[in-house]
């Protein structure tokens, strides 16, 4: 997958816009293709981006695919009664797949091996690597 110019120029104008300091995506390992595409974006925006421009810290999280590489935990202990609640709210994926339940035994699994002595829950994150603009 390469991104088309018309995406790549949309999303440079709105990090120009905006100029967030951080950036969410899914990993680039990811095995669902357009969450594997998303990162793929928004790495090819990011080597794009004018030299007067900030660059963004760009977080990777996991989806489908567990990530490797952890660079940051967040407990969500307070969150994961919403957070499951969202994902049950997409119907025709928890119908033909029990992601709710899935995702939710990771964040545990992430809490319980990563957040130690943390809450019970946890999201872990990856920093997508990104070449210093010369």
């Amino acid at each position: 997958f390469y991104p088309n110019e018309n995406c790549v120029n949309r999303l440079i104008q709105k990090i120009q816009t905006i100029q967030p300091t951080n950036i969410y995506v899914p990993h680039e390992l990811e095995q669902h293709p357009d969450h594997k595409a998303a990162a793929v974006l928004v790495g090819n925006v990011i080597k794009k981006l004018p030299a007067d421009v900030q660059l963004p810290i760009v977080w990777m999280y996991e989806v489908w695919t567990p990530i490797q590489q952890i660079d940051h935990i967040v407990d969500i202990t307070g969150y994961i009664t919403i957070k499951q609640k969202a994902i049950q709210a997409h119907n025709s994926q928890c119908s033909v797949l029990k992601f709710d339940e899935a995702i939710i035994g990771l964040n545990r699994y992430r809490g319980e091996m990563h957040s130690w002595p943390g809450g019970d829950y946890a999201e872990i994150f990856s920093e997508m690597k990104l070449q210093f603009k010369l």
